[in-house]
């Protein structure tokens, strides 16, 4: 019986001394374990507070004081105070002219029009190549069409003006500009040409919107072509301070210009300005933002993006054209391909499939 005690005795201490033997070697496995574990969470730390990388960029938009240069200096600004260590110079540009700057090297983010950016990438008309290294970063849904406004009574269209061979005394913008080139397909459209309108007497003029003004004030001009927006500080200046009446186009020829050079149309809304007391059918365009594609990265384009999509409200405060955009739309027609990083931020929201 005492036998039988010793080895049930014998036998617990040799189990004990086992099991105690056994967590001694597990032990350090687990610490080991909880010390391999322990890089990978402080990665994950790392990820999530890593501070957004800073942008360096120079931005060209359009004339001082005009909606873009204003707008492009408010998304300059906001870049600057939410991505420390950026630096944003905004610089007035044209255009037209600016996707050319950026494809070389001039300029890294710039603002142009939607018939700029076709004919860019097409290397059509004005651009003697296709520019290769522009993308779109958004559409703003700023809708601009081309109008004919005119201080003469005696018509209501630009066809019956055309008719009478009036020497229209014509003044718009500088030659080569956006504004210009759409005004010159519209009365090419009507089969009428700049020298057309000097054999019957009139002018044409290229001036600044400002300067288009004071002419059409002063009567030494009885035709302004302009491309306002809703709110377009010279058409407002020259519709609340002289009686007007805006030339009403063809659509079909409209449609036929559109068709051909692959631009938009529109309607102005009627009552938009005063004198314009029905809705006006026109080519259209609409303002992108645009950037030099290997200036930008993935990381910078979409934080551009997403600071703009996201604060809608400090952009309407810094110009009232801002209040049209979507940013459900901000990824469509942008004439340009979307940057990756833009495209990435828009498959994010559910704006682009």
């Amino acid at each position: 019986m005492l036998n039988i005690k010793r080895t049930i005795v014998f036998m617990l201490i040799i189990t004990l001394t086992i099991s105690l033997a056994l967590s001694g070697c597990s032990s350090p496995q687990t610490n080991q374990s909880a010390q391999n574990e322990q890089p990978s969470q402080s990665s994950e730390e790392n990820n999530q507070t890593k501070a957004p990388e800073p942008i360096e960029a120079l931005m060209v938009t359009a004339n001082i004081g005009g909606n873009m240069h204003v707008i492009g200096g408010a998304i300059g600004k906001l870049i600057e105070e939410n991505i420390p260590g950026s630096h944003i110079t905004v610089q007035p540009g044209e255009s037209g002219g600016n996707p050319i700057v950026l494809n070389e090297g001039g300029a890294d983010i710039g603002t142009t029009m939607y018939s700029n950016a076709t004919s860019a990438v097409a290397g059509k008309e004005p651009y003697p190549t296709a520019t290769t290294n522009v993308s779109a970063l958004a559409n703003f849904n700023i809708n601009q069409w081309i109008t004919f406004i005119t201080t003469n009574k005696d018509y209501n269209t630009l066809q019956e003006m055309i008719d009478a061979k009036h020497p229209i005394k014509l003044v718009l913008a500088k030659a080569g500009s956006s504004s210009e080139t759409l005004v010159r397909y519209i009365l090419e459209g009507y089969g009428v040409t700049y020298e057309d309108i000097k054999s019957w007497g009139g002018s044409v003029t290229h001036v600044s919107h400002s300067d288009a003004v004071n002419l059409m004030k002063d009567r030494h001009a009885d035709v302004y072509a302009s491309i306002p927006s809703l709110r377009f500080p010279a058409v407002l200046d020259l519709t609340t301070s002289a009686e007007v009446k805006f030339l009403l186009l063809d659509k079909d020829i409209i449609d036929k210009i559109a068709e051909e050079k692959g631009l938009l149309t529109g309607t102005l809304p009627a009552n938009t300005y005063k004198g314009q007391d029905q809705d006006y059918y026109s080519l259209m365009e609409t303002q992108l933002l645009i950037c030099k594609t290997d200036k930008l990265s993935e990381e910078a384009a979409y934080n551009i993006v997403k600071l703009i999509c996201e604060n809608k409200d400090k952009l309407v405060n810094a110009h009232a054209d801002m209040s049209t955009f979507d940013v459900n739309t901000a990824c469509k027609d942008t004439g340009f391909p979307l940057h990756p990083g833009a495209e990435k931020y828009y498959k994010e929201i559910g704006a682009l499939n």
